[in-house]
């Protein structure tokens, strides 16, 4: 399945559609009660991807943002090891809160049935509610610290991890718009 979830109106007649995949769309609500918790303004709430861990029918979940562009096959990306999957690099601004963690852009996630239940999305809110943050990636980095198993940057290669990677070798290119 790929599933598109959404939180306005879409046009689904103009997204071109391959008849080989079953297309869901899932209309979630904007949660804009929750922009109050976020030290930015954003035109949808950052806690819109809390709701990718209520997708517990399934075995795991690739979560791709979308200002992701898949350049090369992702067919192996399913057989990483681990329940949280990240293509993880050292992060010093704004993805943690101290130079010794690892952090990671939360723009490419591959998740396990594990983590899919209501009561992440749930400890996720509380970690919001608690301090003020830019957007969701400080909370999911604080949630999963110790329970990542990285992926190579390849599978979420950002624009300020180009000099690190040859660009043939780069499997998805996330500009983080």
């Amino acid at each position: 399945d790929i599933v598109i979830m959404h939180t306005d109106n879409l046009d689904f007649k103009s997204i071109p559609v391959n008849k080989n995949y079953n297309i869901i769309f899932k209309r979630i609500p904007d949660y804009n009660e929750y922009n109050k918790y976020f030290s930015r303004v954003w035109g949808i709430s950052p806690v819109c991807k809390f709701d990718i861990f209520k997708l517990k029918e399934y075995d795991k979940i690739l979560c791709l943002d979308s200002d992701t562009i898949v350049l090369n096959s992702i067919l192996d990306i399913f057989n990483f090891e681990g329940n949280f999957n990240i293509s993880c690099a050292e992060y010093k601004n704004n993805l943690v809160y101290n130079n010794e963690q690892i952090g990671f852009n939360a723009g490419v996630m591959v998740i396990g049935k594990s983590y899919l239940n209501e009561a992440i999305r749930e400890e996720l809110l509380n970690i919001v509610q608690a301090k003020k943050f830019s957007g969701n990636q400080i909370p999911l980095n604080l949630f999963f610290a110790g329970k990542i198993t990285p992926m190579p940057i390849s599978y979420n290669t950002t624009l300020d991890l180009l000099s690190r990677i040859d660009f043939k070798d780069i499997k998805i290119l996330h500009s983080i718009s």
